[in-house]
């Protein structure tokens, strides 16, 4: 009971920072021009200040420093997410191109290797350590993917990282599980000035550090709460299956059509369904309710039999592919998407 307390009390904590940091991060992007343009090949059409990712950062930075909390997690682990977060804020000032971003992601990914971030999947060091950077790596910039709609990628992250904290939770990793805590009341202290219309985005910043730490956190849980490396990895995909789909749609997608997955653009899973004439507000609850769907079956593994796992991991997978078939049959991704409505 007194570590439930303690992680609810660090959610609390993290929650009313942001709320406090974010309209004084707002004012300041604001009077700095820093903010994000409008432009073709993105949704929207208002210039929005930039900076949500860095009022989380110092939310979640000042509640690890107030509390034992810090102490208890790796020195190494939170130098990784600070490192990430910085990136982040760089790209946001600077924009970067996808190789500068990919060689620090995969160095900081190692770092979080290093400090204690892994699972034994194929029972070879080497091999395991390198699948959980390609995992940390690959969900870090999924979850940046995701974030390009008001709310899309808060409220995805808000239901992940409930579901990641339960399971860590359930399985005594405390440190572990109140780290997610005070990630969750960041998350939902910012979503609340990220709802349609936004009045400030989370950035790369934002984005950034949280996939990072969504994708360390969700090795951790269920390594700790999995059995097999088999369930372990379904739990995984369950885990992130949203950002999952929508970056294995994008690519595909993009190299069918001979154009670079790298290149930004409106031709996310988001973006498809705006243009269906799906309003942005339900554009979020469909992806909340896909995301809450395959997380709670993820916090539901590790008490099913192997065989109803990977039935359910079935349902999920058939699921996402009927669904971008039918997205990818949408107007091209260069055409313009309605209004930011």
């Amino acid at each position: 009971m007194q570590h439930l307390i303690g992680t609810g009390g660090s959610a609390l904590a993290s929650f009313l920072a942001t709320l406090a940091l974010t309209p004084l991060v707002r004012a300041g992007a604001r009077a700095t021009g820093f903010v994000a343009p409008v432009r073709r090949d993105r949704f929207g059409c208002r210039a929005v200040a930039l900076g949500g990712g860095a009022a989380m950062a110092l939310a979640v930075a000042l509640v690890l420093a107030t509390t034992p909390l810090g102490g208890a997690l790796p020195f190494s682990l939170q130098l990784a997410l600070l490192g990430i977060a910085l990136l982040g804020l760089w790209d946001d000032l600077k924009p970067l191109s996808p190789c500068a971003k990919l060689i620090p992601e995969v160095l900081l990914a190692m770092v979080a290797v290093r400090a204690g971030v892994r699972h034994d999947w194929l029972g070879v060091p080497l091999l395991d350590d390198a699948l959980v950077v390609l995992w940390i790596v690959g969900i870090t910039n999924a979850t940046n993917l995701i974030d390009g709609m008001d709310g899309v990628a808060g409220s995805v992250l808000l239901v992940t990282l409930g579901a990641i904290g339960g399971l860590l939770a359930r399985s005594g990793a405390w440190p572990e599980a109140a780290l997610a805590a005070v990630a969750f009341g960041a998350v939902g202290g910012f979503l609340l000035f990220n709802r349609r219309p936004a009045s400030i985005y989370m950035g790369d910043c934002g984005a950034l550090s949280l996939g990072f730490l969504l994708a360390c956190l969700a090795v951790l849980a269920v390594r700790s709460s999995c059995p097999s490396p088999s369930q372990a990895t379904v739990g995984l995909v369950l885990l992130a299956l949203v950002p999952l789909t929508d970056i294995t749609f994008v690519v595909v997608t993009r190299i069918a059509r001979g154009r670079s997955p790298f290149r930004g653009g409106c031709d996310h899973l988001a973006h498809r369904l705006a243009r269906l004439g799906v309003s942005q507000s339900r554009v979020v609850l469909l992806h909340v309710g896909c995301a809450l769907a395959s997380c709670l079956s993820a916090v539901a593994l590790p008490r099913l039999p192997a065989p109803v796992a990977f039935a359910v991991i079935a349902v999920f997978l058939v699921g996402a592919v009927l669904l971008t078939a039918r997205l990818s049959r949408t107007s091209p991704a260069e055409s313009p998407l309605p209004s930011d409505r």
